[in-house]
């Protein structure tokens, strides 16, 4: 990826994710690993979500 394309999917991929776009959103839309795309998602300043809540409240275990 050159510097130039590097600053553009940067800045696409903050855009989104400020706009309420998940990372692996981010990723499938640009063709891009978790991964790499967290890393520019860090690069652009952007404050990462927690992941709390994202899969609902734990099971409870059943009661013997």
């Amino acid at each position: 990826m050159t510097s130039k394309n590097r600053l553009e999917v940067r800045e696409a991929m903050a855009k989104a994710y400020r706009g309420g776009a998940s990372i692996r959103a981010c990723a499938e839309a640009h063709d891009r690993s978790y991964g790499q795309t967290r890393v520019l998602l860090l690069e652009a300043g952007v404050q990462l979500r927690s992941r709390r809540g994202t899969r609902g409240p734990r099971p409870r275990p059943a009661a013997e």
